[in-house]
């Protein structure tokens, strides 16, 4: 039972759809299964629906493979217990886009691409970080996008791709700086207070450093918000051709971006989140906070037996059950 269970989470198994749906123009079909409402974090805008419509349009006329694109940070939360590597909340992440986008490319006639971006510059900077330990985030990542590749067909692909492989470092650190003088400024505005203390308990769950100081707590918060304004910027997010997904409800700037959840019991952005089974009369894999687990008690762990792994993290999987209140 235990090994069905966890060789289930590297086993994408689709999403259900309708008669209804598969008689649509593949642009709609895809488009409607991109968008179910099971996957966001928020509703979409009709502007955002209709500039997702005509990617979606331009690739299907110039019969170009459908490529969805998460950007995200190379590192995990320090308040999770599985620190540096990659954990099951990153499978769990990949096997649910993939539940949706094999459905899509039975639908799309071109092929789909799952494209992760993995911010690897400044997080030193940013968090605290070592350059070491993003070697190691990413090392594993890449690991476990190998774990999915003999259950896909050819018609959906995984690609991973350094941030800093399609970045000018020296022109992306000179564009933070700027925006952090912009920040500095509208900090200090009274209508802005509620995104600065939001933005300063942010950086102070995300700070690697052991006891930083207020200057530290707020300078890092700055730049977090300075870094995730400009590393959309760049031409390579202004492409006609790449859905972007953000595992967050909002972001500035006016790009098409779609809120989209970590996975369909989870908000929590899975870099910095726990994957783990939760005991609720049944075992039900979810990504919890390192908030959320504090407010569940572990139980035990189940040992991988399902495939071999040279993670730490993915030797076995713990297993929670919620505090009662």
């Amino acid at each position: 039972m235990s090994h069905q269970l966890v060789k289930s989470l590297i086993q994408p198994r689709g999403i259900e759809t309708t008669p209804k749906l598969r008689r649509l123009h593949p642009v709609e079909a895809s488009l409607r299964l991109l968008l179910r409402s099971n996957n966001l974090l928020c509703c979409v805008s009709q502007e955002t629906k209709d500039q997702i419509r005509k990617t979606i349009r331009n690739c299907f006329v110039f019969q170009q493979p459908l490529t969805v694109n998460i950007t995200f940070g190379s590192y995990k939360g320090k308040n999770v217990p599985s620190r540096i590597y990659a954990n099951w909340a990153e499978i769990l992440n990949v096997k649910f886009m993939l539940d949706t986008l094999i459905k899509i490319a039975e639908i799309y006639p071109f092929g789909v691409v799952l494209e992760y971006v993995l911010q690897d510059i400044l997080l030193t900077e940013l968090n605290d970080i070592s350059s070491d330990d993003v070697s190691r985030y990413i090392e594993s990542f890449q690991e476990i996008v190998s774990l999915f590749q003999p259950s896909l067909s050819n018609i959906v692909t995984i690609k991973t791709i350094r941030y800093g492989d399609i970045v000018d470092h020296h022109e992306f650190k000179n564009n933070i700086s700027k925006e952090i003088e912009k920040i500095k400024t509208e900090w200090k505005l009274s209508e802005n207070q509620e995104l600065a203390k939001a933005a300063i308990e942010r950086a102070k769950r995300n700070l690697q450093k052991v006891n930083p100081s207020d200057g530290e707590i707020i300078e890092s918060a700055m730049f977090h918000t300075a870094y995730v304004r400009t590393c959309f910027t760049l031409d390579y997010f202004e492409t006609k051709e790449r859905i972007f997904l953000v595992h967050r409800k909002t972001i500035s700037g006016n790009k098409p971006f779609i809120p989209y959840r970590s996975f369909h019991s989870s908000a929590v952005q899975f870099w910095v989140g726990e994957g783990a089974l939760v005991k609720n009369g049944v075992l039900k894999p979810t990504i919890l906070s390192g908030k959320q687990l504090g407010e569940h008690n572990p139980l035990y762990s189940i040992e991988n037996d399902a495939f071999e792994t040279r993670n730490p993290n993915l030797k076995s999987i713990a297993v929670y059950e919620k505090t009662s209140s």
